[in-house]
């Protein structure tokens, strides 16, 4: 399952973000990134997930406009979605 998920630096002030997140028995992850609309805007996979220990995606958003948006974490195990999880997300991309 996920123990942990969250992003930093939040808000979103230079495009950039990190996603951490700390699983277990755990094949891969997904992350998809919705508007407060809830239309996809985003996708990350990550397919070598270390158990146990916190692993990090860096997530470049120059196209995004400012605004609230939610990260979904999906966790997988053998092909087999086990555990989600959601944390918002504040981007303030300054053009």
């Amino acid at each position: 399952p996920i123990d942990v998920f969250y992003n930093y630096p939040n808000p979103v002030n230079d495009r950039m973000t990190t996603f951490r997140y700390l699983v277990s028995n755990v094949d891969r992850i997904q992350i998809k990134i919705y508007s407060s609309s809830g239309f996809l805007v985003d996708t990350i996979e990550q397919n070598q997930v270390i158990t146990d220990e916190y692993n990090e995606i860096v997530w470049d958003s120059p196209n995004i406009i400012s605004g609230v948006y939610l990260a979904n974490i999906i966790a997988f195990s053998n092909s087999n979605q086990i555990d989600s999880k959601i944390t918002k997300v504040l981007i303030n991309n300054k053009k």
